[in-house]
């Protein structure tokens, strides 16, 4: 065998196992799962769940808040932001660990994620909770924890790439 041969056999094997995950997701499609869709998936059950809260529940739940604050205020504004500003946290991940996708691809798959589930959860779901009602008032609260979710979790990529001297992802490849 002569080294022009055994230099193309080098070319063409396979990354080694630490890579070979991260970029052939038909490697090991259950880790791929538990690892980037399960924590998705299961808090998507978790708003489903806090969105199957009747209103008499709400109400009751609204005095763990500071009487200053309006009462609709209370519960809208801390929960629907803290709901979908996690879910986009989560659904980065979930797009990010792909390299063939630059940074506004993964942001916008998981903004749109969010947009979605928050419009089926809001019109699909709470419609026909006793006590609530539709809103796109909270189809916009979700979104801005969503955005507010996704520009901290870039912020933070961004500084702990910096730190370990690492470059940037592209933004628009």
């Amino acid at each position: 065998m002569d080294s022009g041969s055994a230099g193309a056999v080098a070319e063409r094997s396979p990354p080694p196992p630490s890579d070979a995950f991260r970029h052939s997701p038909s490697s090991n499609s259950a880790r791929l799962f538990a690892l980037h869709w399960l924590p998705v998936i299961v808090w998507m059950g978790v708003i489903f769940l806090v969105s199957n809260t009747s209103g008499a529940d709400i109400d009751t739940a609204q005095t763990a808040f500071p009487d200053w604050l309006p009462r609709d205020v209370r519960w809208d504004w801390f929960v629907h932001p803290l709901e979908f500003g996690t879910l986009a946290v989560l659904a980065r991940r979930l797009f990010a660990w792909r390299d063939d996708l630059s940074v506004v691809a993964v942001l916008s798959r998981a903004a749109a994620l969010c947009l979605g589930y928050a419009v089926a959860d809001e019109f699909l779901h709470q419609a026909f909770v006793e006590g609530r009602t539709a809103s796109l008032y909270d189809v916009g609260l979700d979104a801005l924890g969503a955005l507010c979710g996704l520009a901290l979790a870039e912020a933070w990529v961004c500084l702990t790439r910096a730190r370990r001297g690492l470059a940037a992802r592209a933004i628009y490849d």
